[in-house]
């Protein structure tokens, strides 16, 4: 039996009905539903707000006052907002999704939210810290040709290279793994086949 879908009363506000109606993609709604829940209650448990119509009739008298505090009130707010979301842990791109919500509430409007530069960069979590690994660029991997001890540095070099083997898998390699010679022990790559291979591979480290 299919599950009933959860009423949000919350929807129902004139202020969210207009501004979905703005918004008119479904899936942009759908994620906006998900997440501006998140700063209904952040408000609510931080300020004298309770509705969306509050929220929004409060900015709107804010934006024309004079009081920089005043008027800078729901910016605080969401610079606040921001930081509990930092500590909870959350990645950056969590972050960002929520503020974006947050800022097409106010935009939908006509009572959009002032940033200095900065004043929402978002610090990274513990999930966001972690080491890429380094993928050389090809002039380092020329430059790395260049110096490498004897022929075959550079033979491994080009494998891990061209290949996409790991250091493992190259490292547990034999020459018999390779079809170079024949079951007498005879060279059996073709002269002009071994010659293309060379140059191809030494137009790539030059």
């Amino acid at each position: 039996m299919p599950r009933k879908a959860k009423i949000q009363p919350w929807k129902n506000d004139s202020a969210i009905v207009e501004w979905f109606t703005k918004i008119g993609n479904k899936r942009t709604i759908k994620n906006y539903s998900n997440e501006f829940p998140k700063f209904l209650e952040f408000v609510k448990a931080n300020s004298q707000y309770k509705t969306r119509s509050e929220i929004l009739d409060a900015r709107r008298k804010q934006v024309r006052s004079e009081d920089v505090k005043e008027r800078r009130v729901f910016e605080d707010l969401v610079i606040a907002f921001k930081q509990s979301l930092e500590g909870k842990d959350k990645k950056i791109s969590t972050v960002r999704s929520y503020l974006r919500t947050v800022m097409s509430f106010f935009a939908k409007h006509h009572v959009p939210l002032v940033f200095s530069r900065n004043e929402l960069k978002i610090e990274p979590c513990e999930k966001d810290k972690v080491i890429k690994e380094w993928i050389p660029t090809n002039e380092e991997v020329r430059v790395l040709y260049r110096t490498a001890h004897d022929s075959r540095d550079r033979a491994l070099l080009l494998m891990l290279y061209q290949s996409g083997f790991s250091e493992v898998d190259v490292e547990a390699m034999n020459i018999e793994d390779f079809p170079f010679y024949d079951d007498i022990g005879n060279w059996k790559i073709k002269l002009s086949e071994h010659l293309y291979h060379a140059r191809h591979r030494n137009s790539l480290v030059r």
